[in-house]
């Protein structure tokens, strides 16, 4: 079993990538570690997984101290970077709510950069606008399943697809209701 984790800021083809991802022996997550989860026991339940590649691709870890990359050893890891005014411009277009309390968006959005910044350097970082090439892909692809084919005809396929997430004041993760820190 290899488990894998992609940090990432909300609207980052997150949602896109945990499809993109799943194929075969490979199962991708999003969005699936809450803060009341116990990190430890989400990595534990990947490690036991019956897929030979099983990760998560995540919003709401980079905004939980619990879910640093030191936190998981022995766990592929990769950040997706997209930058911050494109991140901003992105959730309030698709959710217009949020923008009510600017100051708060700004401080939740300032303290998931400062998280990003500190682990750039240490994990595979690909870019926002590198997610529809098809190099960066296979780099990606290889660093988080190793030994994995990289298959160039189901990337170029999925690439022009678009998946959103409704987000709003409520997720339900596990069955359970948690609320949205980007909705107020």
């Amino acid at each position: 079993m290899n488990p894998f984790l992609v940090y990432a800021m909300p609207r980052s083809r997150t949602a896109w990538l945990s499809c993109a991802m799943t194929r075969g022996d490979v199962i991708c997550d999003h969005d699936t570690i809450s803060p009341a989860d116990n990190f430890a026991e989400s990595l534990e339940k990947m490690w036991r997984s019956r897929f030979k590649y099983h990760g998560v691709v995540d919003t709401g870890i980079l905004f939980d101290p619990k879910c640093a990359p030191d936190q998981a050893p022995g766990v592929s890891k990769a950040l997706i970077w997209r930058e911050k005014n494109d991140v901003v411009e992105s959730l309030l277009k698709f959710m217009p709510a949020i923008g009510a309390d600017m100051g708060k968006l700004m401080l939740q959005i300032d303290a998931g950069y400062r998280v990003m910044e500190a682990m750039k350097g240490d994990i595979l970082t690909i870019k926002y606008e590198d997610m529809d090439d098809l190099g960066a892909l296979k780099e990606l692809t290889a660093h988080l399943c190793p030994n994995l084919p990289f298959d160039r005809d189901r990337w170029k396929h999925m690439i022009p697809m678009h998946v959103n997430i409704h987000a709003g004041k409520w997720l339900e993760v596990h069955g359970h209701p948690v609320r949205n820190p980007f909705c107020w």
